[in-house]
């Protein structure tokens, strides 16, 4: 639709201005890329990011990228390392934490007998040893039986 002021346009230009416009074109959206990197573990992520690096390699589509290959080749390499890193990490603190509750689960009845010994025998120190660790209800029980028979 032509407004009344429009420049250029005289009265006999054959123009109505009550006529309806034309829709104004909708410009193209671009593409969204969609890799869902955000459902993917640290390991798939990595293995994504090399894909599509061997796939820029030589192509001449590719000529020029930003950021470069060889930082991305880098900060793969890194990634790597630091997953590396993590796993050993995890691994330790586990096996940390299965130790801790495996002696916590043998060693729980320690402190009620120790403290019975202490009372019957006096003694403050106590040498926990390899066969401690290996039978610790055994000993305790020995150890507590001993200080009965020292008392009597």
């Amino acid at each position: 639709m032509a407004f009344y002021d429009t420049p250029g346009l005289l009265y006999d230009s054959g123009v109505l201005y009550d006529s309806t416009s034309t829709p104004q074109q909708k410009g193209k959206k671009m593409a969204k890329v969609k890799l869902g990197l955000s459902t993917l573990n640290p390991e798939e992520v990595v293995a994504v990011a090399n894909t599509i690096k061997t796939a820029m390699t030589g192509n001449a589509n590719f000529s020029t990228s930003n950021p470069t290959l060889a930082s991305v080749g880098t900060q793969v390499t890194t990634t790597n390392t630091k997953i590396a890193a993590y796993d050993s990490i995890k691994a330790a603190g586990e096996t940390a934490l299965a130790e801790r509750d495996l002696c916590a689960n043998r060693f729980k009845d320690f402190q009620f007998g120790l403290k019975l010994i202490a009372q019957n025998s006096g003694q403050q120190e106590f040498v926990i040893d390899a066969d401690a660790v290996r039978a610790p209800d055994k000993v305790l029980s020995d150890w507590v039986v001993a200080s009965y028979r020292k008392q009597a």
